[in-house]
């Protein structure tokens, strides 16, 4: 009561948190493996000098972000390795086709 600004930028952030939570429960009940690893992929890689940022992260980590298993996602970033998507290597994964990757993001509207 003595700080209304702050009550209300907390009630605006709780707010924000339990939209992203939603979002993000929604995405792993509805859509396909392949579109949630995108997303991620995408919101994770996201760089203004066009070369793609190296995100140094296991494929296990990437598996627990999208709700998948290591093996799935591996099979999916094989995939798009060989379409040239996206370069693997044992430093991480780095985005090398922005707009395939979004083509897959949002092929499955929710």
């Amino acid at each position: 009561s003595r700080s209304p600004d702050l009550a209300a930028d907390m009630i605006r952030l709780a707010g924000q948190r339990m939209r992203a939570m939603n979002r993000q429960i929604t995405e792993q009940a509805l859509l396909p493996l392949g579109a949630r690893l995108a997303r991620k992929l995408i919101y994770l890689a996201a760089d203004e000098s066009g070369d793609g940022i190296l995100l140094p992260m296991s494929q296990a980590n990437l598996a627990e972000f999208v709700g998948g298993s290591r093996e799935q996602v591996s099979k999916t970033l094989n995939e798009w390795k060989r379409a040239g998507i996206l370069e693997v290597t044992r430093m991480g994964i780095r985005v090398r086709d922005p707009a395939a990757l979004a083509s897959m993001a949002h092929s499955h509207v929710i």
